[in-house]
């Protein structure tokens, strides 16, 4: 599709682990950014986050997206780990539905970055096995497409 059929409306989707700079890349770079983490900021600031919500939050956040593209917002950033496809199949298919270019930008792994660097630089202590499977399933699930993203199927039992 040609950009005139999007009428400049694009959403952007982040992927990579946590700690490898997602929130810094699209810092100041004019896009409505909603993350699920913020689901779990509490008035003052503090990050709480809390595992049996997560299904919850990820709800919150999807409706958040769709408010925004009910709105025609012209530039939306989806800004979570995206580790596996699926969990970018309702934004992108939604974005689609809504007429919104799609961006996927995925997140290099620096050679000489470990799961250690990235769970100590992460703002939220995610602990260092879990980024570690974060980057083993990130690696064999990178330049995804559109298409991929689509055709993907959420296990049974995620959130």
């Amino acid at each position: 599709m040609q950009n005139s059929e999007h009428e400049n409306k694009i959403l952007c989707v982040l992927r990579g682990p946590v700690g490898i700079g997602k929130s810094t890349y699209i810092k100041n770079k004019g896009f409505k950014v909603l993350s699920t983490d913020d689901f779990f900021y509490d008035d003052k600031g503090n990050y709480n986050f809390d595992l049996d919500l997560l299904p919850i939050a990820h709800c919150w956040n999807y409706t958040r997206v769709l408010n925004s593209f009910s709105r025609n917002e012209q530039k939306i950033c989806i800004d979570n780990t995206n580790i596996e496809l699926w969990e970018m199949k309702d934004y992108v298919a939604a974005a689609r539905h809504f007429n919104y270019e799609i961006k996927i930008k995925e997140f290099d792994i620096p050679e000489g970055i470990t799961a250690l660097h990235l769970s100590q630089r992460s703002k939220h202590n995610v602990p260092e096995g879990v980024v570690e499977k974060m980057i083993l399933v990130y690696s064999n699930l990178r330049n995804a497409t559109i298409d991929q993203i689509l055709k993907s199927e959420k296990p049974k039992g995620k959130y």
